[in-house]
């Protein structure tokens, strides 16, 4: 996954979604996928969105100097995620978000353990999930009513 927007391409939102480390899944079980980025009211448009339409999200926290801890490397300008496996979601959003330019709204969907397995929803519950489709969709929608009014 990558998550570099080229300079000369603007854009009011970033917008990623990914099985991204399957550390979500340990914290959160198949009840939630995790919510980082760096924007507070596009955080809560997607914690809306996702409760509308029965994806929900939990917010964890991202560029902590505890989290860029994790990433300093002898060898190269960042490490790629923590060696020892600890906050490997906030970790890993954490890298990313060194690819987001600082006033870009971002925010990043960790939907690992939402993919297979979901027999708690009415939706597909023996196949791929398709997790996010119904998120998206919200989101995009609730951000074209705000930039409407």
């Amino acid at each position: 996954m990558c998550c570099i927007t080229p300079k000369n391409l603007s854009s009011r939102y970033l917008i990623d979604i990914a099985t991204l480390t399957g550390a979500t899944g340990v914290s959160l079980g198949k009840a939630y996928a995790s919510l980082m980025g760096n924007d507070d009211r596009l955080i809560a448009a997607a914690k809306t969105a996702g409760d509308t339409c029965s994806e929900p999200l939990w917010h964890m926290p991202i560029a902590d100097d505890r989290f860029e801890a994790s990433l300093k490397s002898d060898f190269a300008e960042l490490r790629h995620g923590a060696e020892d496996g600890d906050g490997n979601a906030s970790v890993a959003a954490t890298f990313l978000n060194h690819f987001v330019s600082p006033n870009q709204p971002w925010i990043h969907i960790d939907s690992a353990a939402m993919s297979l397995g979901m027999n708690h929803r009415k939706i597909y519950p023996k196949a791929a999930s398709g997790y996010g489709t119904l998120l998206l969709t919200a989101l995009c929608q609730q951000i074209a009513t705000q930039n409407e009014e």
